[in-house]
């Protein structure tokens, strides 16, 4: 066994190695939690440990023991669901869910990850969906620079590349939404098609060697139901073996084409959904009681794919309407390049309109308290308009590509200060300080308007 940190902080990473394979048991006061070991070069085993609590550890495993103190975070820790909506980190902080996608973006070159990172940085984004296993798709055919599997055996080389991205992503705050499978392979290397005990395998060897970082989520497929080799009876199986080898309960999910997964699955934490169809959120919430993801509902970009050439209107409007539906929605772009890099699928630097006015959109649900509720009756019969917040505390309403003139609320009791927000050219104007009872809101007869009303 290697020398071993003396301390760690709370919710950072405990590693210990060793050359055999096995489990350690982790012990504070009458808690033990036990993690499994895994392969990472000739001879070489890890146990990684997520300690969530600060005091003292004491650790144990086949011939050997020892300690380690765990002192204060300086992270809010692993993310858990909050009520039916919601999402907050382990020491309390909200965590409304603004994500982006860069399905390939670890399997490029150095300087491309590199740049992926420093675009990351500098935009608002809190969480990143990421496949594990290179992809074999139009604009994605380059070869990668490892492969997980090497003559049928693991190679801890592609891991160790992830290890890098999880860290770096943690360190500027972003979640890693790790997609475990995808159907994009094609024959090309039978990642798609393995045996459900290589599935298996696989499957423990993530949770072993990725669990013990806090920014982590597990999305078992990205389009489940295009699987050809897999019934759903595979997707249940490992659903419930992450749910058993996971001793630090990451956020899990499975993301569909056309057909819904049960998203009522024990296993599963939230529905991950693909869709254009914003106005299902509530009805979908109210069905699973469980927080809804729209992590695909179309990109901002040029290509000849309908689901790839959306306007940075269209995919501004469907992440207001989503939030103020009650859920959270998912960003990606594919303008095209002759060099046939996108963001959706290697990464690199964005070029399009939707991400500064997202990030506008999130600093306003940052301010806002408590995790959304969708209220679809407010509007009554104008079900076309959105509307969700806290019950009594805070409403926001959007107007999508409606463009109303005047809009008269009924606020509850108590008195409000309401503004006019342009969520396109990202401006807000108070236009009551302390209203009460039945007001009405002019608006200018432009799209994309929304309406706060926040208790005073």
């Amino acid at each position: 066994m290697q020398a071993v940190a003396s301390s760690v902080e709370q919710w950072g990473v405990f590693e210990t190695q060793f050359s055999a394979p096995g489990y350690v048991s982790f012990s504070l006061g009458n808690r033990t939690l036990t993690v499994e070991s895994f392969a990472d070069g000739p001879g070489i085993f890890r146990v990684r440990f997520m300690p969530d609590a600060i005091g003292p550890w004491t650790f144990e495993g086949d011939g050997f023991s020892g300690s380690f103190e765990v002192t204060s975070p300086t992270s809010h820790g692993p993310i858990r669901v909050q009520g039916t909506t919601g999402f907050v980190y382990a020491d309390g902080t909200p965590h409304r869910s603004i994500g982006t996608t860069c399905y390939n973006w670890v399997n490029q070159p150095d300087e491309r990850v590199a740049l992926t990172l420093a675009s990351l940085r500098d935009l608002s984004f809190n969480k990143l969906r990421m496949g594990i296993f290179p992809k074999n798709y139009e604009y994605n055919r380059d070869e990668p620079p490892t492969l997980p599997f090497v003559n049928g055996e693991i190679n801890p080389l592609h891991f160790q590349r992830f290890d890098r991205a999880i860290s770096a992503l943690a360190e500027i705050g972003v979640e890693a939404d790790l997609i475990l499978f995808h159907p994009y392979d094609f024959g090309r290397w039978g990642f798609d098609t393995m045996s459900p005990e290589a599935d298996d395998a696989y499957v423990r060897y993530c949770v072993a060697r990725f669990g013990a970082y806090r920014n982590v989520w597990w999305s078992l497929a990205n389009e489940f139901d295009l699987f050809k080799a897999k019934t759903d009876t595979d997707w249940d199986r490992m659903l419930r073996l992450v749910d058993t080898l996971d001793p630090y309960r990451h956020l899990r999910s499975i993301h569909n084409a056309e057909r819904f997964f049960d998203h009522s699955h024990p296993s599963v934490t939230h529905a991950s959904v693909q869709t254009n169809n914003l106005q299902k959120v509530a009805e979908w919430n109210a069905t699973y009681r469980k927080p809804i993801v729209i992590d695909e509902c179309g990109y901002e970009g040029d290509v000849e794919h309908s689901w790839g050439n959306l306007t940075a209107e269209e995919l501004v409007r469907r992440f207001w309407e989503g939030v103020c539906r009650g859920g959270h929605v998912g960003h990606s772009e594919t303008y095209w390049a002759p060099d046939e890099v996108m963001w959706w699928g290697r990464g690199g630097k964005l070029k399009g309109q939707s991400a500064s006015r997202i990030a506008f959109m999130k600093d306003i649900l940052d301010a806002a308290p408590g995790p959304f509720v969708p209220f679809p009756e407010y509007f009554a019969w104008d079900r076309a308009y959105a509307c969700a917040g806290v019950k009594g505390q805070y409403y926001l309403a959007y107007f999508g590509g409606y463009r109303p003139r005047f809009r008269s609320f009924s606020l509850p009791e108590g008195r409000f200060k309401v503004d006019v927000i342009d969520t396109w050219k990202m401006t807000i104007s108070r236009v009551a300080e302390s209203a009460e009872g039945s007001v009405r809101v002019e608006l200018p007869a432009r799209p994309y308007m929304a309406v706060r009303m926040e208790k005073v």
